[in-house]
């Protein structure tokens, strides 16, 4: 009958201990996480209990006393198309820059589009983000990662991230051969009749733009008067032209410009219209990425319209012209 009572006791006893136990071992912990630091603790304790962070963390340190061992570099995506080809190209420069490995995800959507050589079927482990904050602005950090694999969250749209690499990019971007021969068909029912002319293909963006949620961001439709502008500085350069609009508004543009010298197309899938834009000698641009790739990738004079973004947008504080587009291309007001 006493065992019961004095067990009682011990358990009380026992128990009372716990809240100084607990508070000890925050004092220690808090004390450590003052010294080490939140992460180095985290990293610690990874170290000790995850075999995969520890393969990573040793394949790490491989890497810095190696140069046969590579870390990677990848990316996550937004947008569409032309933003994931501005994002893979400035990858691939940046990859470059740092001795990287750089690769996508095999099931990348960029991958229906074109045969990619820098894919991969599983992500790399112990993979560290690290954010773009001007997504249309050179930023000098991509130069030194840190020495992690590395996840790139962010758009990296600007051409000095793979300037020297243009043609590796080209080799990159060759469309998946039922998309050029689309393209091509395409292409050569509207410009008959001009073999010994000169092509200008227009890209006219402005379904999206007009959105007032993409108004606020900073987006701009660019107006008729700009592109007429357009179309007189390329006819005053080039003489005699055909121009060719791709457009996601054909209606708009059938109403604004009917004449002999030019072309709508028809409505068409992303990639063959971008395949479309490409094909032609010179470009005359709006806005976004879409219509700046067709014009990088089909080279010769470039025109754009240079009153984007709206001032004092957010889009506006992360927008620098000079690092978004290239030099010599032209840029035009309305």
């Amino acid at each position: 009958m006493r065992d019961g009572p004095i067990m009682n006791r011990k358990i009380r006893r026992l128990l009372s201990h716990i809240p100084l136990t607990l508070l000890v071992l925050f004092l220690c912990l808090s004390t450590l996480t003052c010294f080490l630091g939140i992460d180095t603790l985290v990293s610690i304790y990874k170290n000790i209990f995850d075999e995969d962070y520890r393969a990573c963390t040793d394949q790490i340190r491989s890497y810095q006393h190696s140069e046969h061992s590579k870390l990677f570099v990848t990316l996550s995506y937004h947008g569409r198309l032309g933003n994931w080809m501005y994002a893979y190209a400035s990858l691939l420069g940046i990859a470059a820059k740092n001795k990287r490995e750089a690769y996508l995800y095999y099931a990348h959507p960029l991958t229906s589009y074109f045969d990619l050589h820098r894919t991969r079927m599983d992500h790399a482990q112990c993979v560290r983000p690290v954010s773009d904050p001007t997504p249309c602005t050179y930023d000098k950090r991509f130069e030194t990662l840190p020495t992690m694999n590395i996840t790139i969250d962010g758009y990296i749209q600007s051409w000095k991230y793979f300037a020297g690499l243009e043609s590796t990019i080209r080799k990159e971007f060759v469309f998946k051969e039922y998309i050029r021969n689309e393209a091509a068909r395409m292409f050569r029912s509207y410009s008959k009749g001009a073999r010994e002319l000169v092509t200008v293909c227009v890209h006219v963006r402005r379904t999206d733009m007009l959105i007032p949620g993409s108004l606020k961001l900073g987006f701009k439709e660019a107006p008729k008067s700009y592109i007429v502008n357009a179309m007189e500085y390329m006819r005053r350069k080039l003489g005699v032209i055909k121009f060719i609009f791709v457009s996601d508004d054909t209606q708009w543009c059938r109403a604004n410009f009917e004449s002999p010298d030019v072309v709508i197309s028809d409505s068409a899938s992303m990639g063959v219209h971008l395949a479309m834009l490409t094909m032609c000698n010179h470009t005359i641009i709006t806005t976004g990425t879409f219509g700046w790739w067709g014009a990088w990738l089909a080279g010769g004079l470039v025109v754009y319209y240079k009153d984007f973004p709206i001032p004092g947008t957010i889009i506006d504080r992360q927008f620098t012209a000079e690092d978004f587009y290239p030099p010599g291309w032209v840029g035009l007001s309305g």
